[in-house]
């Protein structure tokens, strides 16, 4: 992916408003780690093409990488919105996205719980002593 990085600079120089080529270099930066240069990327891409759901669905995850999941769960939902339906593979993959943070987030407020419950147990169990 970084031998295709300069090429894709050189086409965007060029051409500034090349909203595939702004696209692409988001992907590659996605993949080299460079999530806030990703995300930027996918962003100006938008600007130029605004129904664009495959880079909404890039984005979400370049911003689920950059810790920006509450964003990415805003772009996914874009992605679903601009899909071409709700059987379109983007959409789909967007939707489980989607359901993948929300399972995350449920096991983990359960997990908090549970260990809320447990120190709260222990804690009795120390007093009676």
């Amino acid at each position: 992916p970084s031998a295709a990085e300069p090429a894709l600079r050189e086409v965007i120089a060029r051409d500034p408003q090349n909203a595939a080529a702004l696209h692409n270099l988001g992907s590659i930066l996605y993949r080299l780690g460079r999530f806030d240069e990703a995300i930027a990327t996918y962003r100006r891409s938008l600007e130029l093409r605004p129904n664009t759901a495959s880079t909404y669905l890039h984005l979400g995850f370049a911003l689920r990488e950059g810790a920006k999941v509450d964003d990415a769960i805003a772009a996914w939902n874009q992605a679903i919105g601009t899909a071409t339906g709700p059987g379109d593979s983007i959409a789909l993959e967007a939707s489980q996205s989607i359901r993948q943070i929300q399972a995350e987030r449920k096991n983990s407020s359960q997990a908090g719980f549970r260990e809320d419950r447990s120190r709260n147990s222990n804690k009795t169990g120390e007093r009676g002593r």
